[in-house]
């Protein structure tokens, strides 16, 4: 990071605890440790558990001893991944939840969803939203869906490159936490989400069978079964494509993708208030999106809002919890 690259208190004291490492990398140790100690009193089913915890335990240790020599090196690569390791290990991090969804609780969760939502609005959203869906319509949902891959990069970038290390930090810890938060919440809460649990309840727009449709992931209750797909253009078809190789069968409680989407917004009001003003449009479609694409439940959007507040006001005392530690490191108090 410019300016800043051989790190915060770099030639300090050494102590048990690197004056280099950052509550990014607390949070991603926390998160690996919990995940760890689920799998291993939880592993019944899951196959390769034991290689699971081995890539976690050289994460962690990587964490530990890897990430101050890279900060330490002043190589623009070394650096450059010491900063960015997280973002690059989101997609592993989500993947991996397919093989954890139910460890703690054996049944998907949809119904209660969807009773409660019933019971508050009268009907069911999702099927709301079909009735109206056009190719146009989805086209735009489909996009703006899409931009939530590029929200979390692209707001890392312009921080990371203005060499404002407290805010880069602040941003990435934010989203970090929410991530996180998120992932346990899909195996606490187990739910996959209204394109399989109402499969047949969709009229629009053409009829796709859902393991070819949404891929090998899918489980076996309603792999053999078909659905109705959303008809659209050019960004449908890639959203489809990504979904069918880069989803989940689960991940829906809470929604990640609105708890990240919404910190990476509200972050960047703080630091970079232009570039807020691109991603508010995009995040308020997003909520909408999400439904109306059927990966998602109303409920899902406004536990996702939650993950996020929480984040964003977590983080801030985090940070400073962080640094008082890392003052006692660096004094030789720790």
């Amino acid at each position: 990071m410019t300016g800043v690259k051989n790190g915060l208190h770099h030639g300090a004291r050494k102590g048990i605890i690197s004056p280099c490492l950052t509550l990014i990398d607390l949070l991603f140790a926390c998160y690996m440790s919990i995940l760890s100690l689920l799998i291993l009193f939880f592993h019944e089913g899951v196959r390769g558990w034991g290689v699971y915890l081995l890539i976690h335990g050289v994460l962690i240790l990587s964490i530990l001893y890897v990430v101050p020599f890279f900060e330490k090196s002043g190589r623009r690569l070394l650096v450059f991944i010491r900063w960015w390791y997280p973002v690059l290990l989101f997609t592993f991090n989500y993947k991996e939840i397919n093989a954890f969804t139910h460890i703690i609780v054996s049944e998907w969760r949809d119904a209660s969803i969807l009773a409660f939502e019933k019971s508050l609005l009268g009907f069911h959203p999702s099927l709301l939203l079909d009735g109206l869906a056009r190719p146009l319509i989805t086209e735009l949902m489909k996009f703006d869906y899409f931009t939530y891959y590029l929200m979390v990069p692209v707001g890392a970038a312009f921080l990371y490159v203005s060499g404002n290390r407290k805010a880069y930090i602040r941003y990435l810890s934010t989203v970090c936490l929410a991530f996180y938060i998120s992932y346990i919440g899909f195996i606490l809460y187990p739910v996959r989400g209204p394109r399989f649990h109402l499969y047949d309840r969709y009229r629009k727009d053409y009829r796709v069978n859902i393991k070819e449709f949404y891929g090998n992931m899918v489980e076996e209750d309603v792999a053999g079964k078909d659905t109705m797909a959303l008809r659209g253009y050019a960004f449908t078809g890639m959203q489809d494509f990504i979904m069918r190789y880069g989803s989940l069968h689960g991940g829906c409680m809470p929604s990640s993708h609105i708890a990240v989407a919404f910190v990476c917004m509200m972050v960047l009001w703080i630091y970079r208030r232009k570039l807020f003003f691109y991603y508010l449009p995009l995040v308020t479609i997003l909520c909408v999106a999400v439904v109306y694409n059927r990966y998602h439940y109303v409920t899902d959007v406004i536990a996702g809002l939650v993950v996020g507040v929480v984040s964003l006001w977590a983080v801030p005392g985090l940070m400073k919890l962080w640094e008082k530690i890392q003052a006692k490191t660096v004094a030789g108090t720790y």
